[in-house]
């Protein structure tokens, strides 16, 4: 990426820049390789911007939505649970990016019979 070369890899537009193409190939349909790149991308969110910036809590979410979505329903579960408790804490318990967490998590609990995450995606 030329932004990596130009900025550097931990520059912030280049930090969104690997999201935003992560979060379009999921759109695309590409689930398992946008999870991939999540989880690739969550850690230096979290080294770069610090673990409770809303840009890192943002993708820790993209990462389990897409990991549900790739069909790693208990994995993506267990992340929004843990999602869940960060945003209460960092947000409050009744935020609407807490509740997306917090419902998503036990939509995927409940693995079936509704086949479908909730509609609370982010972004």
């Amino acid at each position: 990426m030329d932004r990596t070369r130009v900025l550097g890899p931990d520059h912030p537009d280049t930090l969104t820049v690997r999201h935003n193409h992560a979060w379009y190939l999921g759109k695309a349909g590409e689930h398992a390789e946008a999870a991939r790149l999540f989880a690739d991308l969550v850690p230096d969110m979290a080294r770069v911007l610090g673990p409770d910036h809303p840009d890192t809590l943002t993708t820790r979410h993209d990462h389990a939505w897409y990991l549900g979505k790739a069909g790693e329903h208990a994995e993506a579960a267990r992340l929004f649970a843990e999602l869940a408790v960060d945003r209460t804490r960092v947000l409050g318990p009744d935020h609407p990016d807490t509740l997306a967490a917090t419902v998503n998590c036990e939509s995927l609990r409940s693995w079936p019979p509704d086949s479908r995450i909730g509609s609370t995606s982010s972004a």
